[in-house]
């Protein structure tokens, strides 16, 4: 009990005060004094202490709420979150792919002017594409497109890709046909770096956490 209740019980407590009400009284009384002298410091304090500012944004930092709190609200202390977690991560560069993409001219075909990526979805028994066909995605240079597959000739695109790992790899020439595999890529091609994302399952999917692939992870297409 703090201060103000001892107060409050030590006041009430005296026999004019017993005699001219019952106990339910009394009861409600004390409650509701309490109660207002405690409205009455917390808006003294609000008015007369300095109030704290959260990290994010301009807004104060409610008196209610812990005393080592640094964030307003939930969001605020999320968005700071994924900002710390954005300035950690180290953005892969074109000479990270340098063995990629050597492995991709040696082992291709000689006709292949474009190629796409394909993992496992987790938890489904499907496969997905990237760069996603007939959706508009990001690619390595930052940019968006809708469609089309990574261009091999003449000049070569880096992959973006949400993983470290083993990736299914399928050819087309300059017709967007379909080449066939060579058998030396048909386990797949290793891709070594990436740029984490989400990915969400299918519609008709169980629902569920949305998954992150895990690191390193292979495929085989047959």
């Amino acid at each position: 009990m703090d201060s103000i209740a001892v107060l409050m019980k030590f006041v009430f407590s005296g026999p004019h005060f017993r005699t001219a009400y019952n106990s339910a009284q009394r009861r409600m009384i004390f409650d509701y004094v309490v109660a207002y002298f405690r409205a009455y410091v917390d808006r003294w304090t609000m008015k007369n202490c300095p109030l704290r500012k959260c990290k994010k944004c301009p807004k104060s930092i409610l008196p209610e709420l812990r005393a080592d709190a640094c964030y307003c609200t939930e969001a605020c202390r999320s968005a700071a979150y994924a900002e710390q977690h954005r300035l950690m991560y180290t953005r892969p560069k074109r000479r990270d792919f340098a063995a990629f993409k050597r492995k991709l001219m040696e082992l291709g075909p000689p006709n292949a002017t474009h190629y796409a990526l394909a993992w496992p979805i987790p938890d489904t028994l499907q496969v997905s594409w990237s760069p996603p066909p007939g959706i508009r995605s990001k690619r390595f240079s930052g940019c968006f497109a809708v469609g089309g597959n990574f261009m091999q000739r003449p000049r070569f695109e880096c992959p973006r890709v949400p993983y470290v790992g083993i990736y299914g790899i399928v050819f087309f020439d300059e017709n967007n046909c379909e080449l066939p595999t060579p058998a030396a890529l048909l386990c797949g091609i290793r891709v070594p770096a990436a740029f984490p994302m989400r990915i969400v399952p299918p519609r008709g999917h169980k629902k569920k956490a949305v998954a992150e692939q895990p690191a390193d992870q292979g495929m085989r297409l047959t």
